[in-house]
């Protein structure tokens, strides 16, 4: 009765990982030196996005999948937060900003709750085989 529930658990638990591997959410996720008025001062500038600086009308990018299953590039208007030149001896401009996704993939999501599954259910087949005493 024990390897039927530890066999039925396993299961359970494969299906539920492919079913929220498969659609996970996707969020969109504003850049960290956004800004909302163009020419008004703001305080998430530079590499840290811990400095003062202007908010400038600009143009960003981000990756988005294609309808073939792989990423494609988009452009869009935005406004960031760029730190004045002042004591930086010139600064270079910024083409935007890039948002590429992070963190584990669906494959690599579902792969990890498989490997759960499979675990489980090797146990219970296992001592399903074991002799008893």
């Amino acid at each position: 009765m024990r390897t039927r529930t530890l066999a039925f658990l396993s299961v359970a638990v494969w299906l539920a990982t492919v079913a929220v591997g498969v659609n996970q959410a996707r969020a969109d996720v504003a850049p960290p030196d956004l800004c909302t008025s163009p020419g008004q001062s703001c305080q998430n500038a530079g590499p840290q996005y811990n400095q003062a600086g202007t908010c400038v009308a600009t143009t960003c990018t981000k990756t988005i999948p294609s309808g073939d299953g792989g990423p494609t590039t988009m452009t869009y208007d935005c406004n960031l937060c760029q730190a004045s030149d002042a004591g930086t001896g010139g600064g270079k401009s910024s083409s935007g900003c890039a948002i590429a996704a992070t963190g584990p993939t669906d494959a690599a999501a579902a792969s990890g709750g498989s490997a759960v599954a499979l675990a489980l259910l090797g146990i219970a087949l296992a001592r399903r085989r074991r002799p008893s005493r």
